[in-house]
């Protein structure tokens, strides 16, 4: 069963991670961080504004939704430092979330855990959001920490997957999915 929400940053609400455990499922593969990890121009709120396609929005609305965007993409790299490299979610923040849910599957359930690291962003994300592969990289300790702490398998895709798998920058494309399934598949059959 796949729970996975597009732009959204790491669940930390308790009822989220009993519903998730609800599914008595063998294997869980936790698969998070690109969107709490990544160096971001503008604020979560900002960006969930300049993004929503709001249909009741006026035209005055309508109007500061573009330029906001438009001045958003035209400054994206000045913005990012001016905003000091910061990530949407911070790394004690994202660790705590990590934690929590990889406590309540080690608890509640007798199902086997698999940690996929974060994918390392391309280079065209890192001229535009510049500390994000750095950070990508310390986001990516953190899994693997506590991924360990917690006897379940990390599967370190930061350097196995090269940008043509993840054409976009951060998500994988068909090829890219087969080839994680596979290395998914094979840390199965060795379980």
């Amino acid at each position: 069963i796949n729970l996975a929400i597009g732009a959204k940053v790491m669940p930390h609400e308790t009822n989220w991670i009993d519903n998730m455990i609800g599914y008595h499922a063998d294997y869980y593969i936790l698969n998070y961080g690109i969107v709490d990890a990544c160096i971001r121009s503008v604020p979560r709120w900002m960006w969930n504004f300049i993004n929503n396609d709001n249909p009741h929005y006026g035209l005055i609305k309508k109007g500061i939704k573009y330029l906001c965007y438009r001045f958003e993409a035209t400054f994206r790299r000045t913005l990012t430092v001016v905003r000091g490299k910061r990530a949407w979610t911070s790394r004690a923040a994202f660790a705590y979330k990590f934690e929590k849910m990889l406590k309540f599957l080690q608890k509640d359930t007798s199902s086997k855990v698999i940690c996929i690291g974060i994918n390392r962003p391309s280079a065209r994300i890192e001229r535009s959001l510049p500390g994000s592969v750095r950070n990508v990289q310390r986001y990516n300790e953190v899994i693997r920490q506590l991924a360990n702490k917690y006897n379940s398998v990390y599967v370190e895709t930061f350097y196995d997957f090269d940008e043509l798998l993840i054409p976009d920058g951060i998500h994988f494309n068909a090829e890219g999915h087969r080839k994680l399934a596979t290395m998914l598949l094979d840390v199965i059959n060795q379980q």
